[in-house]
C-alpha cells in the first residue's frame, strides 16, 4: 500500500515487488487477494477505499485487493536453504 501510494512521485519507475514463500498454500492465498475486512483493523478508511473491494453476498465480511495493487506483486515459491 505505501509503494502504492509513493508511486505518484515514482512516476516513470518500472516497480515491482517480489513476496515469495515456501508454502504454496500461503502463496496462493495472498494472490487471490481476498481477506476478512477484519483484517483491515488499523488501515486508514481512506486506503481500504482506495485499495480494496468489500464482498457482498456470500463474499460479506471479506474485501479483496484491487487490481491495481495485486497487479504491482509477483508471487514465488523460494526456498532459502
Amino acid at each position: 500500500m505505501t509503494v502504492k501510494e509513493a508511486m505518484g512521485s515514482l512516476s516513470g519507475w518500472d516497480l515491482k515487488i517480489l513476496a515469495t514463500d515456501l508454502d504454496t498454500n500461503v502463496l496462493d492465498h495472498a494472490r487471490q487477494g481476498i481477506y476478512r475486512a477484519d483484517k483491515l483493523e488499523g488501515v486508514s478508511s481512506e486506503r481500504e477505499k482506495n485499495l480494496f473491494n468489500k464482498g457482498t453476498g456470500s463474499n460479506e465480511g471479506n474485501v479483496r485487493v484491487k487490481d491495481e495493487l495485486k497487479e504491482l506483486i509477483t508471487f514465488n515459491q523460494l526456498n532459502l536453504v
